[in-house]
């Protein structure tokens, strides 16, 4: 008995961050492969008609790829992949500018000129150390809304009554003169 078929499969082979040209947001794009397949006792035999993208996780958009950009997306989707847990605004920028430049040239521009401004949006301010921890900061005009003071060691701001920082543990001074 000879059992042959086939059919299409689409699969994902990995992720990487890039802004889109269509929705506007940075978003996560998967590199999405389409093929066509045959196979002979269950084993694949011939994969064709292969078609890849670069699909924008937000709106669906995104690219075709050819060959060669998608050998080079895949080498940018697994250092992505070997990034540490909440890579620095720095290192993700370099990254979107490095994969720009090489898979998607023509974007590289309008990337380039988008991840220069990145770490003034969205990278925290820096630890500012204070000279009292009980320094508080201005709270809004709502009236429910507790005064507020800046932690030390990582500048988040936490209720002023707090002997602790929930965000990175310090403790402050609980001496009786309050400072």
């Amino acid at each position: 008995m000879l059992i042959f078929g086939g059919g299409r499969k689409t699969k994902g082979r990995g992720s990487v961050p890039y802004p889109c040209s269509s929705c506007g947001q940075l978003a996560m794009f998967e590199l999405t492969e389409n093929y066509g397949y045959a196979h002979l006792y269950f084993v694949r035999v011939v994969k064709h008609g292969t078609n890849r993208y670069l699909v924008c996780s937000s709106c669906g958009g995104g690219h075709e790829l050819t060959k060669d950009q998608w050998e080079r997306a895949r080498v940018f989707a697994n250092e992505f992949n070997r990034l540490p847990p909440n890579p620095s605004v720095e290192v993700i920028g370099s990254l979107i500018t490095r994969f720009a430049e090489s898979v998607l040239p023509t974007d590289a521009p309008r990337v380039r000129q988008l991840t220069a401004f990145v770490p003034e949006r969205v990278e925290p301010q820096q630890p500012q150390h204070l000279d009292s921890s009980r320094q508080a900061l201005p709270a809004g005009n709502d009236a429910s809304a507790e005064e507020m003071k800046a932690c030390p060691d990582c500048a988040e701001n936490v209720k002023f009554a707090a002997r602790k920082c929930r965000f990175c543990g310090f403790r402050f001074d609980t001496s009786p003169d309050g400072a």
